[in-house]
């Protein structure tokens, strides 16, 4: 005859058991989730830093390019109003010397620089704000925009307001 446990020995765990467990998992969840939430900013303020620098450099060779002229102004024209939509079209797609939009392959056409419009890995905005000739570029964040861009200067920082693990806000990147 087979063997049988007998039934006060069943082979469930007991109540006191699985409490045990369920206090080490959440003890392991606490310990690692703020772990994951630190590498996701770093990651996020890494990857911001990138994203700036990468942006200053094809401002730089557009401006290289087209006669000391940088993105942002209507048909290359510096004593018009720059804005957001000539700085990102002639970011994103070939134009001629003169600064105006042509098609990619286009003989003389230069760029394009970027594929796409990079977003703000810190607050997730894909847009500019594009300070014109003359008026004070802003000392600080306003989380308004991904971007400030002000082509007189060639700066271009992120609209992202706090600060890196580091303490470095990140405008100042």
């Amino acid at each position: 005859m087979p063997y049988q446990s007998h039934p006060r020995y069943s082979r469930a765990f007991t109540l006191i058991e699985i409490m045990i467990v369920v206090i080490i998992l959440g003890i392991l969840a606490a310990v690692t989730i703020p772990e994951l939430t630190s590498a996701t900013t770093e990651t996020r303020a890494n990857t911001l830093h990138e994203e700036v620098r990468f942006m200053r450099e094809q401002i730089e060779a557009f401006k290289y390019e087209h006669t000391d002229i940088s993105p942002g102004y209507p048909s290359g024209a510096t004593t018009s109003t720059p804005d957001q939509a000539d700085f990102i079209n002639q970011m994103i797609g070939a134009t001629n010397v003169t600064c105006v939009t042509v098609s990619n392959g286009s003989p003389g056409s230069f760029g394009p620089y970027i594929s796409t419009f990079p977003v703000n890995p810190v607050n997730g905005l894909a847009t500019v704000l594009v300070v014109a000739n003359g008026t004070t570029f802003p000392t600080s964040a306003d989380g308004a925009y991904g971007w400030v861009y002000q082509p007189s200067t060639m700066t271009f920082k992120s609209d992202a307001t706090g600060s890196d693990q580091s303490g470095a806000d990140y405008f100042s990147y």
